[in-house]
């Protein structure tokens, strides 16, 4: 995300020494761990309740170091309220996928997986965090701005292109409400705004595009990451489906940014294969793997490669045969693909690609084509595993009608 304050002119105030108004909340010495000292999650002690945070003043910082939660308590927030913390949206789509992984772990070595942070997920919007290496707990609500928030941004921002950039920032991502935060600054069995202020900024993107609101310390970035490894061998474990013979770490490179984002899915899956790899018609199979490295391929080698992203990427998808030839002598190959459960159904294939939009993936042919259009659902795992494709008689194949 772009970085707006740098932009501001008001910022020629950071030409002060900051370093001489910042202070430290007490449990920063921990003399026996300072290897441990270097995090440090920060906010401004200016932050103001009623501007969601923001602070007017820039010049004092508080700033906690990470070992310091250890001993923290975690109590209910006395005046729960919206912040102006920017949580980006596929931060909040990773937190969904890790609390279902946690709701579906059967046994005490699949929750091993995920020793280091655990996410509940309490109501729709509501998560309660826990990092076990940082001894953290709080509970947040992601939620739209409010109307309230955005007329604040109007108010603020009064040259139209900042307002309708930062505006745009917050309305394509989410705000963070604390529930539940760490009683961090002064223990004393409650939590207040400050507090509740340095939970959220823990969590919080790392950009921050609103002035007045310090850079979140970024403690959920490679989440996406840890949930590809740990899906991958929960994959691995529980699908017969196929390991690569080759070019593996490029291919789990490009499966971990396609399991990132989800929301472009058929587009993102064609452009990395299409990007990269020419069309050829030749004699040798190539499994996605080597297409990937050869760099030219056939039809169906190309449907084969995008079956096989959206299979790592957690789709349901099948490869389909199609012909408007009752003789079959011209036949093209569609990958078609559903992202959960009872779904919409989507294609990608070499010419173009669509995200779900049919009901059943049987009326993509006709959609796709006409009615009238054969095709046959063919077996991938079986393709690859025999490098080559047979094509069965015309009585084999079914008929669109739409």
């Amino acid at each position: 995300m772009l970085s707006l304050q740098r932009f501001i002119p008001v910022l020629t105030l950071c030409v002060l020494p900051v370093f001489s108004f910042v202070y430290s909340t007490s449990p920063l010495v921990v003399a026996q761990e300072p290897a441990e000292t270097n995090e440090f999650v920060e906010i401004y002690a200016a932050a103001d309740t009623s501007l969601f945070g923001r602070a007017s003043s820039r010049i004092e910082v508080i700033k906690t170091p990470f070992n310091a939660f250890r001993d923290a308590k975690t109590f209910p927030v006395q005046e729960t309220s919206e912040t102006a913390l920017l949580m980006q949206s596929h931060t909040v789509r990773l937190l969904e996928r890790m609390a279902e992984l946690h709701s579906e772990a059967s046994s005490q070595s699949d929750m091993n997986d995920f020793s280091s942070m655990k996410v509940e997920k309490l109501d729709q919007d509501v998560f309660r965090i826990s990092h076990m290496d940082l001894g953290f707990s709080a509970t947040f609500r992601f939620e739209k701005p409010s109307a309230a928030f955005l007329e604040q941004i109007k108010s603020y921002y009064r040259n139209v292109y900042w307002q309708e950039e930062v505006e745009a920032a917050y309305r394509e991502n989410y705000v963070i409400t604390v529930l539940e935060a760490e009683d961090i600054l002064k223990p004393y069995g409650r939590v207040d705004f400050l507090d509740a202020m340095i939970s959220a900024s823990l969590i919080a993107a790392k950009d921050q595009p609103l002035w007045g609101m310090h850079d979140g310390a970024g403690l959920l970035d490679g989440l996406g990451y840890m949930l590809v490894e740990q899906t991958n061998s929960r994959d691995q474990g529980s699908d017969s489906y196929r390991k690569f013979n080759s070019n593996s770490h490029a291919m789990e490179e490009i499966v971990m940014r396609l399991r990132q984002n989800r929301e472009n899915l058929a587009e993102d899956i064609h452009t990395s294969v299409n990007s990269v790899v020419q069309y050829e018609e030749d004699d040798d199979f190539l499994l996605p793997e080597e297409l990937l490295t050869v760099c030219e391929g056939d039809e169906i080698e190309f449907a084969l490669t995008y079956y096989d992203l959206a299979r790592r990427t957690g789709c349901e998808a099948k490869i389909l045969a199609l012909s408007e030839d009752p003789g079959m002598s011209a036949v093209e190959y569609l990958t078609v693909f559903q992202k959960e459960a009872f779904g919409k159904w989507g294609y990608i294939r070499h010419q173009d690609f669509k995200s779900p939009f049919a009901d059943q993936w049987e009326d993509i042919p006709a959609l796709l084509s006409r009615d009238n259009t054969f095709y046959f659902e063919l077996n991938p795992a079986l393709i690859m595993h025999k490098r080559q494709i047979t094509l069965p008689a015309a009585p084999s194949w079914a008929i669109s009608i739409y």
